[in-house]
């Protein structure tokens, strides 16, 4: 199965998923796809309004994120750059709007739990994202 975070099967290396981890404990809370979404999503309005300053607006807080280029809620995302990645990418003009990398996370049920598939280290598969050309993916890590 594709994830487009970081697997909570993954090493957490130096990423927020240990963070996480932490705070959902704490809280007695399940480690879910939908929390952790809604971790990432909290990180960047937080990281807009610091950014925007104590006097934030929305649009101010729209404009400090739109200068972020390499946001990965530390190392929960694979990078975008806010600054030009508001509209998709097409197959004529995979660079313009297109992320650096194009990356994935595959998981695989083994019995009856999820495991990374590839490096629990180095969970995401990514390939050039300036082109559609076939390649073989890459192992990465994003993050702090």
């Amino acid at each position: 199965m594709n994830v487009q975070f970081r697997p909570l099967e993954a090493d957490p290396g130096k990423s927020a998923l240990g963070r996480y981890r932490t705070w959902m404990r704490k809280r007695g809370a399940e480690e879910t796809e939908i929390s952790v979404v809604g971790w990432i999503n909290a990180d960047l309005a937080y990281r807009g309004i610091e950014a925007a300053g104590p006097d934030f607006t929305r649009a101010s807080v729209i404009a400090a994120t739109n200068e972020m280029t390499d946001y990965t809620a530390d190392g929960l995302t694979q990078p975008v750059d806010w600054s030009r990645q508001h509209e998709a990418a097409t197959e004529d003009d995979p660079e313009t709007h297109g992320p650096a990398h194009d990356c994935t996370n595959l998981v695989k049920v083994e019995d009856g739990r999820f495991e990374v598939v590839g490096s629990e280290r180095t969970p995401w598969l990514c390939w050039p994202g300036t082109t559609r050309a076939w390649s073989e993916p890459e192992e990465e890590t994003f993050g702090p």
